[in-house]
């Protein structure tokens, strides 16, 4: 089945470094052949420097940009490891056993997809990535934060049955 999205790049190279990120939600297009509008994910990509000692922006940006397209790649192919990570689920519906090993899955797949959507991505800004996700307070953040989305879903059914 034919798959179409919505994607907004914005790329700031005089940004504080910090953290590129992807969200999305869900929107509608008209669809050009039959004028109908149909549900399409939209995706925000914003692509900042990574750190403050970055040698080439250019090549930091590039790499950054490659390793987001990843995750709108995989997200689009409903492959497994972008539909097991919580951040691809719905909200309310974030629960996930072991949330920190579903999210290194991912982030493992969306380097990747970036090394073939770009075989000269930087490898050291790849592998500083990863770590970012290593660790048991991980594991703690990602499991805490689906179970307070689940709840948050749920609370108006919780507060209406006392």
């Amino acid at each position: 089945m034919k798959r179409q999205a919505l994607v907004l790049i914005t790329i700031d190279p005089d940004a504080k470094p910090g953290s590129s990120k992807t969200s999305h939600d869900e929107g509608k297009m008209m669809d050009p052949q039959t004028k109908q509008w149909i549900d399409t994910p939209k995706f925000e990509i914003s692509i900042i420097p990574s750190t403050g000692d970055v040698t080439d922006v250019s090549l930091n940006l590039r790499t950054s940009l490659a390793h987001e397209l990843g995750h709108v790649v995989g997200y689009l192919a409903k492959t497994p490891a972008s539909m097991n990570d919580p951040r691809s689920k719905p909200m309310g519906n974030r629960w996930t056993p072991n949330a920190g090993d579903a999210v290194r899955a991912s982030e493992r797949e969306a380097w990747d997809i970036a090394r073939q959507i770009d075989p000269t991505i930087d490898p050291i800004e790849e592998q500083r990535a990863l770590e970012t996700y290593s660790g048991d307070d991980v594991d703690v953040q990602f499991g805490i934060a689906t179970l307070l989305d689940s709840l948050l879903a749920h609370s108006d059914t919780l507060r209406h049955t006392n």
